[in-house]
């Protein structure tokens, strides 16, 4: 039986934020003021990802980038060929374009401004990552798709694998560690957990029913993906204990030890925190288009919202652990106290949510 909470949400409503709340308390943790990062009216934002205090996203014929140093939103490329993908790291912003009907690996500096186009050649590449000066993509020759990767200065692609008989496609690297779907001309599919320094697989689920929409992830020692057989949902699972968490909904973001997912059907956020096995609600009365338009960037949750009509927009907002005493100060606006029933236990989830320890380590085909 799932124990109930009763805790307090304090919401501030700015004009800075389109009247909606700003701050929502809620368990374990709570977000801070909200801060409107990109409104923009018919264009759907998503495929967000981060690192370094910068968060890069895609929407209608645009990459997009915000810079939390600077706090200031920048363009990175906007064009009329099909792009996909965009990834950051170290300030440098990468991406998928079609040029000239065949698809490219391109790269912004943020700090420098300078274009580079890293591949070229008949074959198509797609979906890169990239972690520090280390770039991964899928490379589609004329029989099978393999996993390849470049670096400065030369960027020279060099294959990652040496598999004859293997599609090797959806890299997402993070910590040296390469996450991929492998699918042998013999053999089960299998998703696997490449580390770069000791060229070796470290880790691989057996038989995952991946959907082909949503990518798989990986943050440092904690990887995800979203399922469609025999159930829809998403599984999260630590490399390294083996342990998982399934959860009912397709968005989510990994980072900084939290897991935050959308419920789609209830229209709220939530924070799972992976350390204690928490779950918080972070924000109710929300409308997220999908398409991965979820982040986390350090301690902050980025995401799209749908405002209302063809209105949509970029927020962000600190992610805040629970203080012991709440004083209440409402400076600029109205204050309002709101009490709100919500699971918060490390035994008893919400709804939509499960938890399950198991060795995946050793599965064999």
């Amino acid at each position: 039986m799932a124990t109930k909470k009763l805790c307090t949400s304090l919401v501030f409503f700015s004009i800075f934020a389109l009247g909606i709340p700003n701050t929502v308390l809620c368990g374990e943790y709570y977000l801070g003021p909200v801060t409107p990062l990109h409104q923009v009216t018919g264009i759907t934002s998503y495929k967000f990802r981060a690192s370094n205090d910068v968060v890069v996203w895609q929407s209608d014929g645009q990459i997009m980038a915000y810079d939390f140093v600077s706090n200031e939103l920048r363009t990175v490329r906007s064009t009329s060929n099909p792009m996909d993908r965009p990834d950051t790291s170290l300030r440098r912003v990468i991406w998928g374009e079609k040029i000239s009907n065949i698809w490219q690996i391109m790269s912004y500096d943020l700090d420098s401004g300078q274009y580079l186009q890293l591949t070229d050649g008949v074959e198509h590449k797609v979906y890169p990552s990239i972690e520090n000066e280390i770039v991964l993509w899928e490379q589609t020759p004329p029989t099978l798709r393999n996993i390849y990767m470049a670096q400065p200065p030369a960027w020279e692609p060099d294959p990652l694998f040496n598999e004859e008989n293997a599609n090797e496609v959806n890299p997402d690297i993070s910590n040296g560690r390469v996450l991929y779907d492998y699918s042998p001309s013999e053999g089960s599919r299998r998703l696997r957990v490449y580390d770069l320094s000791s060229e070796q697989v470290i880790f691989e689920i057996v038989n995952p029913s991946l959907s082909s929409g949503i990518p798989p992830r990986i943050h440092e020692n904690i990887i995800g993906w979203y399922e469609y057989n025999p159930t829809n949902h998403t599984r999260i699972v630590n490399i390294e204990t083996g342990q998982e968490w399934n959860i009912d909904h397709p968005t989510f973001a990994i980072g900084n030890g939290f897991v935050a997912y959308h419920d789609e059907q209830a229209n709220q956020l939530w924070l799972l925190d992976l350390a204690d096995e928490t779950t918080t609600l972070l924000r109710d009365n929300v409308l997220i288009g999908g398409g991965a338009a979820l982040a986390i960037c350090g301690n902050k949750l980025i995401w799209e919202e749908i405002l209302g009509g063809e209105e949509r927009a970029v927020f962000s907002a600190e992610i805040i652990p629970e203080p012991a005493t709440l004083s209440l100060l409402a400076i600029g606006g109205l204050a309002m106290l709101r009490r709100r029933s919500c699971t918060s236990t490390s035994t008893a989830l919400p709804s939509g949510l499960s938890l399950r320890v198991e060795d995946s380590t050793s599965a064999e085909a």
